[in-house]
């Protein structure tokens, strides 16, 4: 099974997490795009371009689900909104 055009970035790390507000990811590449989605897989929030920063204060407490997606992949990161 070949995994093409797909490539896992380990360089992300994602803080503080749980949160109430706003979310920091740090990462060593540039941030194509964020991507929020809630446990149904839906999208409720996409930010383009390279942001650092995700604000989710407006979001019901909950579990949500990061999509980073960078110059080097994507990872997804469990968020617990508090």
């Amino acid at each position: 099974m070949s995994n093409a055009g797909f490539a896992l970035d380990d360089s992300i790390t994602v803080f503080p997490n749980p949160t109430a507000s706003r979310i920091t990811i740090n990462c060593n590449t540039n941030i194509k795009s964020l991507e929020l989605f809630d446990t149904q897989g839906r999208i409720l929030q996409t930010v383009l371009g390279n942001q650092n920063n995700l604000d989710i204060s407006s979001k019901p407490k909950g579990i949500y689900f990061l999509k980073i997606n960078t110059e080097k992949g994507s990872k997804v990161e469990k968020i617990i909104k508090e």
